[in-house]
C-alpha cells in the first residue's frame, strides 16, 4: 500500500508517517520541494516512485506542488493533467491522508 500524507506545516504529517511506519513496517520517503527543473522531471520522478514501490509512505507528494510551486517558484512544475495520470496509476493501491489543524477555540 502507498500512503500519501499531505497538509500544511505543523499539522502532524511526520508524526502520522511514523505511526503508520511503525504499524506496517513501511519505509517513509520525505518529498522535498524541488528547485526548478526541466518540464516532466517531477512527473517522471513520481511515476518512477509509485510504479516501483508496492509499499511506501510519502510525506508530501504532488498535491503539495499545486500550492507550494506557485508560491515559491511562481509556477507548478507538474501540470494537473499529469497529476491525474499519477492518481490513475495509484487506483487500488493508495491511501491519501490529509492532516489539518483543529478549528476548536480554547
Amino acid at each position: 500500500m502507498i500512503y500519501i500524507i499531505e497538509g500544511v506545516d505543523g499539522t502532524g504529517k511526520s508524526t502520522m508517517a511514523n505511526l503508520i511506519a511503525d504499524a506496517t513496517r513501511t519505509n517513509i520517503m520525505h518529498m522535498e520541494q524541488p528547485v526548478d527543473s526541466a518540464p516532466g522531471v517531477m512527473f517522471s520522478s513520481y511515476m518512477d516512485i509509485i510504479t516501483n514501490h508496492k509499499d511506501l509512505i510519502l510525506d508530501r507528494a504532488w498535491y503539495s506542488e499545486m500550492i507550494y510551486g506557485p508560491v515559491f517558484r511562481k509556477h507548478s512544475q507538474i501540470p494537473i493533467s499529469d497529476m491525474f495520470k499519477l492518481e490513475k496509476e495509484l487506483i487500488g493501491n493508495a491511501v491519501i491522508i490529509y492532516c489539518r489543524t483543529s478549528n476548536i477555540q480554547k
